[in-house]
């Protein structure tokens, strides 16, 4: 797949060797919070949190030679291995990896020889992402050894191995052969590495990975109109007999849009074993899909257990509460669903099929459940299923890829460009060609419950599969808008603002993530930072002004009345209009916060104003009763457009037609994923920014929610 080459990985640890929140449209959502104190709290249901050192922000940086973080490696297979190649992938804390990076064994006195493939650097020219690879001397048989990241350059000599390396090795090769109704096209790995098209994902004398990317030909040379076929291959000159192969297969191009029926086949080595095989496949139109096999004898099956606090630190994810120990009934319940779920290629695993549909699921929320449980148990079993739903992710039709560029579609280049809504009025010359057949899917998608399939998955591989998923999610959540000056994206300048509340926050997540891990000096860094920013500067203005939006910080006024002419709910106020979702503007709370925890300051002025909403619905008593703060809707608008603005009004406004007494307690106080659960977990940002009286609004929800319900699904199980 010729996506543009200039790809530079930000620094996460992978280890290659062998792999929602929200309760939707009709319930309640918690999240819960701490103290003002100023050391550490402990909790009426014994769950410890430890405030961040400020004075961490301002430590020095680590001297050259330092131990940045330890961090195990675990060899899940029953055999020993000496001198076994790895590659890590891992992300860094601005300002540490400053000389590069290294492994050392620990105990050891010297580090090991390390290759470093940086992808990504902070503005001061540290490490920000990178891929480590090092010869481990020995491993043990369903045995650990801990490896030492350190602060020092990887001093690895030596030629880097060129794709003819890779074709001495006689008995390399993989092949992908189509039959469709059209003739039989086929790929072959030899033979584009002897074409000389090449391309380095990883490069060094310890380890290299050459992508080799166009259409599967017919016999006369011909290429598929529309498919497209890549071969990566990673391979370490210490054990020239094996080699790890992705084969990527996508019918994504833009201008050749349609589905593709044929029967597949992949072999390896010089006798065509076969690897993989379906018939029937019915290729969806703008999908795509990936499988893994080995050639010569495959490494062992590998778990790199990630110092989570580590990765935290660095802010390239959220701030869990790392104390937690996640149940071991739910990772593998988790894992039994993957296992049952319908996961071939073009499949969904446990990702919701139909995108709209409500209620609580494990997908969607700031990352899904399984990825949260991953991280923060390091649990193999949740890993297979993180990545696995990575894999899945190119299920979805979604993808768009301009073949002129080998990128993702731009707005830039077409600023009426719609796909997925009405193009009667837009400029032609954006509007994308017919489709070149029938577009069919079993998949529906949206922005307001769009899960995040790909940043965790990149972040533990620095696989390039996952990090196109990044930008191919991220181009969707702007090509979905309509293009409208006035509501929609206005044309190429990227707004999420015409979608849904939940579906801006989710936009704004994927923006963020794509920008934050776009490779050094890449079109995709450039592209999606503007349109990142151009958002940012938007709801800035918008939301505080001059004038500010309205007086209490709730955004996005909603109306459902339709020809029956009746209220939004039936225990609001017959003069109420218009109405929030809370749980909604929370979600907005969260990924402003991780966008400014990500490095864009700029998003903090619209949390900070976003957060008056959330402190606000539970420090207000008794004008306002606190547990009333988590509801399905708030009224904020009357029938004649005034404002309601003081709580005292927005509570008998929202709750004048009920019939029972006030609560006086939270009736889903247990529930992991529901609203209370979710609010507490967005005060999370706000005690952290010191927000006036949020430390006091999150302490109550925690004090009146059962935290330990957050062992089972640890989404919202934020602190500040």
């Amino acid at each position: 797949m010729p996506f543009s080459v200039r790809f530079v990985l930000p620094v996460v640890v992978c280890i290659f060797a062998g792999s929602a929140p929200g309760c939707g449209d009709d319930s309640a959502s918690a999240d819960a919070g701490d103290t003002d104190a100023v050391d550490e709290t402990t909790l009426d249901d014994g769950v410890t949190e430890v405030p961040d050192d400020a004075a961490a922000e301002d430590a020095p940086p680590p001297p050259p030679g330092s131990v940045l973080v330890t961090e195990r490696l675990v060899n899940l297979d029953g055999t020993a291995w000496t001198d076994l190649p790895i590659t890590v992938a891992h992300a860094f804390a601005e300002g540490h990896a400053v000389a590069g990076a290294s492994l050392r064994v620990a105990g050891a006195t010297d580090p090991l020889p390390t290759q470093l493939d940086v992808k990504r650097r902070w503005p001061d020219g540290s490490v920000r992402f990178a891929l480590l690879s090092a010869v481990l001397p020995t491993l043990p048989a369903a045995g650990a050894v801990e490896l030492e990241v350190l602060n020092a350059p990887a001093t690895v000599r030596g030629m880097t191995p060129g794709p003819e390396a890779l074709l001495e090795q006689t008995d390399l090769e993989a092949a992908v052969t189509f039959a469709t109704g059209a003739g039989a096209f086929a790929a072959a790995l030899r033979e584009r590495l002897a074409a000389g098209d090449a391309t380095s994902w990883i490069s060094g004398p310890l380890a290299v990975e050459y992508h080799l990317d166009g259409p599967p030909a017919d016999a006369g040379g011909a290429g598929h109109p529309q498919l497209g076929v890549s071969f990566r291959v990673r391979w370490y000159p210490s054990r020239p007999g094996t080699a790890r192969i992705e084969v990527a297969v996508d019918n994504v191009r833009a201008e050749a849009r349609g589905d593709v029926v044929y029967d597949l086949t992949l072999t390896r080595g010089a006798t065509a074993a076969t690897a993989y095989e379906r018939s029937g496949v019915v290729h969806f139109h703008n999908a795509r899909w990936r499988k893994v096999v080995w050639w010569g004898e495959p490494y062992p099956e590998l778990n790199y257990e990630y110092d989570i606090d580590y990765l935290i630190g660095t802010g390239l994810l959220p701030k869990w509460d790392t104390s937690l120990v996640v149940d071991e009934d739910a990772i593998a319940s988790q894992h039994a669903t993957w296992l049952a779920a319908p996961r071939e290629i073009l499949e969904n695993g446990p990702i919701e099929a139909y995108f709209p549909t409500t209620g609580g699921r494990d997908d969607i929320g700031p990352y899904p459940a399984w990825a949260v449980r991953y991280l923060l148990s390091m649990d193999p079993r949740a890993r297979e299923v993180t990545l696995g739903c990575g894999d899945l992710a190119g299920s979805f039709s979604i993808h768009l890829l301009e073949r002129a560029t080998g990128r993702v579609v731009s707005i830039d280049d077409r600023p009426e460009c719609s796909p997925w809504g009405d193009q009667r009025y837009a400029d032609p010359a954006d509007v994308l060609p017919a489709p070149v057949g029938e577009e069919t899917s079993p998949y529906s998608t949206d922005n307001a419950h769009q899960p995040s399939l790909a940043y965790v998955p990149y972040l533990v591989t620095g696989d390039r599969w996952y990090l196109e998923e990044l930008y191919f999610w991220a181009s969707y959540v702007m090509l979905s808008q309509s293009y409208s000056t006035e509501w929609g994206r206005n044309r190429d300048a990227g707004l999420v603002r015409g979608d849904q509340v939940r579906g801006q926050a989710w936009a704004l997540r994927q923006l963020g993530d794509a920008a934050a891990l776009a490779l050094d000096d890449s079109w995709e860094l450039d592209y999606f930072t503007a349109k990142l920013e151009n958002n940012l500067d938007w709801y800035a203005a918008e939301m505080l002004g001059p004038p500010p939006s309205n007086a209490l910080g709730w955004w996005g006024a909603q109306s459902n009345r339709g020809e029956d002419g009746g209220r939004p709910d039936e225990s609001m106020a017959a003069d109420v209009r218009y109405y929030t979702s809370p749980w909604m503007s929370d979600f907005l709370v969260w990924s402003f916060d991780h966008l400014a925890e990500l490095g864009y300051a700029d998003a903090a002025v619209s949390r900070d104003w976003l957060a008056a909403y959330l402190v606000g619905r539970f420090r207000h008593g008794p004008e306002f009763n606190p547990y009333d703060g988590a509801p399905y809707h708030l009224a904020v608008l009357a029938e004649d457009g005034s404002e309601y603005a003081d709580w005292t009004t927005v509570w008998q406004k929202s709750f004048a037609g009920r019939t029972d007494p006030a609560p006086t307690a939270f009736a889903d106080a247990s529930c992991a994923m529901c609203y209370p659960m979710i609010a507490r977990g967005a005060l999370a940002a706000a005690e952290r920014a010191e927000l006036p009286g949020a430390a006091t609004a999150r302490a109550f929800l925690s004090d009146n929610l059962v935290l330990e319900s957050l062992a089972d699904n640890p989404q919202w199980a934020l602190v500040p």
